[in-house]
């Protein structure tokens, strides 16, 4: 597994946990927070959920003072 990939795996496995996770928006390739935010869901969705679950997780990503802050909530599929 590739640094970049364990980064990934790390965060999702702290979001999934219900902590959050941030990183300097200037640190992300392009200063790109909507990239950011697809592969972590990737890596949270993909990685912590069965395609039969009843739940998934929303994953939100807020930038503060140049901070690109993620977290993730537990929902419920309708």
């Amino acid at each position: 597994m590739t640094d970049r990939m364990q980064r990934f795996e790390n965060a999702a496995n702290m979001l999934v946990a219900g902590r959050k996770v941030s990183v300097a928006v200037r640190e992300l390739p392009q200063g790109n927070v909507q990239a950011w935010l697809a592969e972590l869901k990737s890596y949270v969705i993909f990685g912590h959920t069965d395609p039969g679950d009843e739940v998934t997780y929303k994953v939100y990503v807020d930038v503060k003072n140049g901070r690109a802050i993620a977290q993730a909530k537990l929902a419920y599929i309708d």
